[in-house]
């Protein structure tokens, strides 16, 4: 299947505009806390996943399914922890009169995430 430039110029264009639009409706602090408790989940599963793997051994006999269970645990428990936070600071934002301006940086922070999803996109 080839592309011609037209066509990846549509693509790109589309890309560009969905991350902005989703990111204006969502708000600068709702998708930076997203981005923040994804970097976080993941240092948190690093961190503790050997010492959860060692916890899960009575319920599961094999090392890399229990070592999976823990990273899974771990990921998924702190993504709802800072899934909480993210929605009581976003409605303090929304209250506090600020959604405008959230919006805004949520729109700038939504093109530069699809600008770099495109740039990793193409250089890939």
């Amino acid at each position: 299947m080839s592309l011609d430039f037209a066509n990846l110029d549509w693509i790109i264009l589309a890309i560009l505009l969905v991350s902005t639009i989703l990111s204006a409706f969502r708000g600068f602090v709702r998708e930076a806390l997203a981005l923040g408790s994804w970097i976080l989940a993941v240092i948190v599963a690093r961190w503790f996943a050997p010492a959860l793997s060692m916890h899960l051994s009575p319920f599961i006999d094999m090392a890399s399914a229990r070592t999976l269970m823990a990273y899974g645990i771990l990921i998924i428990g702190t993504l709802i922890v800072c899934g909480l936070l993210t929605r009581v600071l976003s409605e303090l934002i929304r209250v506090s009169g600020l959604s405008a301006t959230d919006r805004l940086l949520g729109m700038v922070f939504g093109f530069l995430r699809g600008a770099l999803v495109v740039l990793l996109g193409v250089t890939a």
